[in-house]
């Protein structure tokens, strides 16, 4: 019979806090880590190949995925009519795991970016088909090459890529027990979640403000602190030209183990160019969500944390020439939910 004040019913309302919280457990358990790295060839001859390499972490990983800002190619040519257009690279790459007793590859070949073998967070999934693991002694290689069958550009910008990767704990410290009594005390205080918005901002700004519209800018921008233990489950921006890190003030953690991440390989929407200009032709199609990435792990944010970001503005086009995101009104937003 239908309960007229809406209860829920109390073994289902007991099953369902009983997976809140071991989702909040796993979390706990779980830190993403982002793994960047980003360079450019010195030469347009297929058979030169540049390799460039992530940091060294020390620890093992499991490598869910990564995306590059070479899938769609980018808009930073014109046409005739001084509209922007979409430019396809003619990059090629190969990612290779070195170090430890077996050196591996994702691919005997090199790959063209456009083929999907490198997800990005829009159309197509930053997943692989299967996740590896990286032991603590092992690093990723990419080899950078060049499609000599792509006459056209040959003057390519710098290549980005993002290594989605997610570290376990072995074993719980003595104040991950205390977090999980909190979840507990939680959960049991609230019967329903809730989703939530944490809008990451320059101080006394509802916005990203740039210390100067110039290339080399700097912004510090913080979320509200968490009132209550919260899963953050994904981010969006629309920063194309910076580069950021990602900091939980609670535990340390920063995201991209301090190392500075190009905000285009983390996002690039069909529709806009490095400065930020959306193309007339695409407005219309340019969705929210071609701005946004799911991470790999739930993330834990304690009461009273906050992300930390820091964001360097600036980058190089095609060309060499600089550019920047606007000195005001970019977003950069954390989506989560209650625990």
């Amino acid at each position: 019979m239908q309960d007229r004040q809406l209860r829920p019913n109390p073994a289902l309302l007991a099953s369902y806090k009983a997976k809140r919280l071991a989702r909040a457990v796993k979390a706990l358990r779980s830190k993403n880590i982002f793994l960047f790295t980003e360079g450019s060839r010195t030469s347009v001859n297929v058979n030169d190949i540049t390799t460039i390499y992530t940091q060294p972490v020390g620890a093992r990983l499991m490598v869910v995925g990564y995306s590059d800002n070479f899938r769609y190619g980018a808009t930073q040519q014109e046409d005739g009519a001084g509209v922007p257009i979409k430019v396809i690279f003619p990059q090629m790459h190969r990612v290779r795991i070195v170090g430890g007793k077996a050196p591996r590859a994702l691919s005997d070949d090199l790959v063209m970016a456009q083929a999907g073998a490198s997800g990005q967070p829009r159309y197509t999934s930053t997943l692989l088909p299967c996740p590896f693991i990286l032991e603590a002694d092992e690093q990723i290689a990419v080899d950078l090459a060049y499609d000599t069958a792509m006459s056209e550009p040959t003057n390519i910008p710098t290549q980005a890529f993002i290594f989605f990767c997610v570290r376990v704990k072995d074993q719980l410290s003595s104040e991950d027990y205390l977090i999980i009594e909190d979840i507990k005390t939680y959960t049991r205080d609230h019967d329903y979640q809730r989703g939530i918005f944490l809008n990451c901002v320059s101080p006394s700004q509802e916005d990203i403000e740039f210390s100067t519209a110039l290339a080399g800018g700097i912004a510090t921008c913080e979320t509200r602190p968490a009132n209550g233990p919260l899963l953050i489950t994904g981010v969006g921006t629309t920063l194309l030209a910076s580069k950021l890190t990602i900091t939980d003030t609670g535990n340390g953690h920063s995201f991209s183990l301090n190392r500075a991440m190009r905000s285009s390989a983390l996002n690039m929407p069909d529709g806009a160019d490095p400065s930020g200009a959306i193309q007339q032709a695409d407005a219309a199609t340019a969705y929210p969500w071609t701005y946004y990435y799911q991470f790999p792990a739930a993330h834990l944010l304690k009461p009273g944390a906050l992300l930390h970001c820091d964001i360097v503005n600036g980058g190089t086009d095609a060309s060499g020439n600089a550019t920047v995101d606007a000195q005001t009104g970019n977003i950069l937003l954390f989506q989560g939910i209650t625990v």
